[in-house]
């Protein structure tokens, strides 16, 4: 049976992941990988206050739809290439800190929400090479996975017995919301002034660099279409500016979704108090300049 035993009148299930991840596309299945990145706090669950549980370090979570047979034909859903970066190297993943989420198999779709623009500018050279070329690229922060449910009975979770996959605005549609992220909010300003050595500005550089580790720099000299030397890049924003790019109400509220809930962990209010003060211990991993993004793909 489901986590509770019932039938669902549940249609979709949207896997929502805010923050740091490098999606294993394999033949079957999705093996999303979790670094550990410092200052970061690792959940997944339901967007109600309770609704979040801790993803733990080492462990691997898999997802279960529940699907009586397997599902009707369709075309899987691939990550949108103009909005993601893709290794052509499988990933290592013998990492003891990693966290794992297996998704039973592609989904249906997938639809990247808040984007970062990127672009030569957003970089600095200790030596201010001008061979170093980045062609301009948008990345994605937010995506969501759509899962067709066909299944009598909700997903699971056997790895997170509390979870409850809750119906959001449409009462067809489940959203599992996936946090790797900082809890508090992190300034930008240090003395007044916008700072490229405050947290804010600096972590991207560090969330970035744990994905290099679990891959190569010539991979990533390849997905991003510069030379093997960019590993000495620095991420800067240009002048003090965060180049996001916001979905519309329209296009997130037709996922099934309110649009508070792509705000991040540290603006949900979903954690109690003193689990802030808890995932805010969390050590340094060592993870520094040079690179920036949030999130990668790379085949299986």
């Amino acid at each position: 049976m489901g986590t509770n035993g019932c039938e669902t009148n549940l249609k979709k299930l949207n896997v929502v992941f805010h923050g740091t991840f490098l999606f294993v596309v394999r033949p079957n299945d999705i093996e999303v990988l979790i670094p550990k990145v410092s200052m970061h706090a690792y959940y997944a669950g339901s967007w109600k206050a309770g609704g979040l549980h801790p993803l733990e370090q080492g462990s691997t979570y898999t997802l279960d739809l529940h699907e009586d047979a397997p599902p009707p034909a369709y075309p899987p859903a691939k990550f949108e290439e103009n909005k993601n970066i893709f290794f052509d190297e499988r990933p290592r993943g013998d990492d003891p800190t990693l966290r794992r989420l297996i998704l039973p198999r592609h989904p249906n779709h997938i639809h990247t929400l808040q984007c970062l623009k990127l672009e030569k500018n957003n970089f600095v050279h200790r030596s201010d090479d001008a061979s170093v070329e980045i062609p301009p690229k948008v990345l994605g922060l937010i995506h969501v996975l759509t899962f067709d449910l066909h299944g009598s009975e909700p997903p699971s979770i056997d790895e997170l017995p509390k979870w409850e996959p809750l119906p959001g605005i449409d009462a067809s549609i489940a959203n599992l919301h996936i946090f790797a992220d900082p809890p508090s909010l992190m300034t930008a300003m240090q003395n007044g002034k916008m700072s490229s050595e405050s947290p804010a500005l600096r972590h991207p550089t560090e969330a970035f660099n744990a994905l290099v580790k679990l891959t190569s720099p010539k991979a990533i000299a390849r997905a991003l279409g510069c030379s093997s030397h960019s590993a000495s890049l620095k991420f800067q924003f240009p002048a003090g500016e965060i180049p996001l790019i916001e979905p519309s109400g329209h296009e997130v509220q037709k996922l099934g979704l309110r649009q508070i809930e792509l705000v991040s962990l540290s603006l949900s209010n979903l954690l109690p108090r003193d689990a802030y003060k808890a995932t805010m211990a969390d050590s340094d991993t060592g993870c520094r300049p040079p690179y920036n993004c949030l999130s990668g793909t790379a085949g299986g």
